[in-house]
C-alpha cells in the first residue's frame, strides 16, 4: 500500500471530476440506457425506471456520489 500513490490519484480524481462526470453523463450514461439490451435489464431490475419512484432513483444516486466521495476525498481535504 502506498498512501502518497493514492492521495495522487485522489487529487487527480478532485481535479477532473467536473470533465469525467460530464462526459459520463452525455457520452455513456444516456446512450448506455437507450440499448435495448440494458433497457430490458434496468426493467427487470427496476433501477432507473418504473416501478422506482423518483426519490428511490434520487436515493440511488445519492448513494454512489457518497460512496464514491468517501473513497475519493483526501481525509485532510475534510479536515482544511
Amino acid at each position: 500500500f502506498d498512501p502518497e500513490q493514492l492521495r495522487r490519484g485522489q487529487r487527480f480524481f478532485l481535479r477532473y471530476l467536473p470533465a469525467m462526470s460530464i462526459s459520463l453523463y452525455y457520452q455513456s450514461l444516456i446512450p448506455g440506457f437507450s440499448i435495448p439490451k440494458i433497457g430490458k435489464v434496468l426493467q427487470a431490475t427496476g433501477y432507473f425506471v418504473p416501478p422506482s419512484s423518483p426519490i428511490q432513483v434520487l436515493c440511488r444516486l445519492l448513494d454512489t456520489g457518497a460512496m464514491v466521495t468517501a473513497c475519493m476525498v483526501d481525509k485532510d481535504f475534510i479536515a482544511a
